[in-house]
């Protein structure tokens, strides 16, 4: 099975995409509410907030479910979280405080 990236394909074709961040959520719901209400894209803030990266694999899953991308920003240097949320079904991944090329 092949997954698209449909925040991606928008970008690629010179459109606009919508995505929302979230750091406090508790239920996988939001990704459903976020597609009926025109969103391609969630972000999935693991740097700002208490959300554990079993619920971060657990929301880019039901992301991927109603045809979103979730993309993830990892806290600071951490590679190890950034290749378990890619496993656990993120379609990007935001490293922040990255200085240099």
């Amino acid at each position: 099975m092949t997954i698209r990236n449909v925040a991606r394909e928008r970008l690629e074709r010179g459109e606009l995409s919508l995505g929302l961040g979230l750091r406090l959520t508790r239920s996988v719901d939001i990704a459903k509410i976020l597609k009926s209400s025109g969103y391609d894209w969630l972000f999935i803030d693991l740097e700002h907030g208490p959300m554990s990266s079993d619920f971060a694999a657990t929301l880019a899953v039901a992301a991927l479910d109603t045809g979103m991308s979730p993309i993830v920003r990892v806290p600071i240097m951490q590679h190890t979280m950034a290749s378990r949320a890619l496993d656990g079904g993120a379609l990007g991944i935001v490293m922040p405080h990255v200085d240099t090329a």
